[in-house]
């Protein structure tokens, strides 16, 4: 993972580790709560705990506006829950991820780069998934984006 990378994730995973108020992702007495917050490339990544979600982070090649570098990046949330109650579970967490993270998240400076607020994106439309050809867990794709600025 990249140095700009890794910082993102570091502000992201602070937002939902934070979020224990009523109605919190983190909060067990929520209906938005979501037990299992992993990066892509975290190894316990495919458990089944539903609702779950998977953090993908892909940064674009830097560009030079001005003398001043910036990294284009996407943030993309997999939201997984349990079919056939997870569309309940689904809007209440597409609800505090957006309360959340969307125009009103903004990742801390690292002294090396300033980030902009993350905006989402098109929402993609779940789809139904599961091992051994059985469907049992609904997935909705939820991209934003976002730009770092070199200090």
């Amino acid at each position: 993972m990249s140095d700009v990378a890794s910082d993102i994730w570091d502000g992201i995973e602070a937002t939902y580790d934070a979020d224990t108020v009523a109605g919190g992702l983190k909060n067990t007495a929520s209906a938005a709560y979501v037990p299992t917050f992993l990066r892509e490339d975290d190894a316990q990544n495919r458990n089944r705990q539903w609702p779950r979600i998977l953090v993908r982070i892909a940064c674009a090649p830097e560009e030079a506006f001005d003398g001043i570098t910036h990294v284009p990046f996407v943030v993309t949330f997999e939201l997984f829950t349990h079919y056939p109650r997870g569309h309940t579970d689904q809007n209440a967490v597409l609800d505090r991820l957006r309360t959340k993270y969307h125009r009103t998240f903004s990742i801390a400076d690292t002294g090396s780069w300033t980030f902009t607020n993350m905006l989402f994106q098109r929402i993609v439309q779940a789809n139904l998934v599961g091992g051994d050809g059985v469907p049992n867990e609904l997935k909705v794709v939820v991209p934003m984006r976002g730009y770092a600025r070199e200090v």
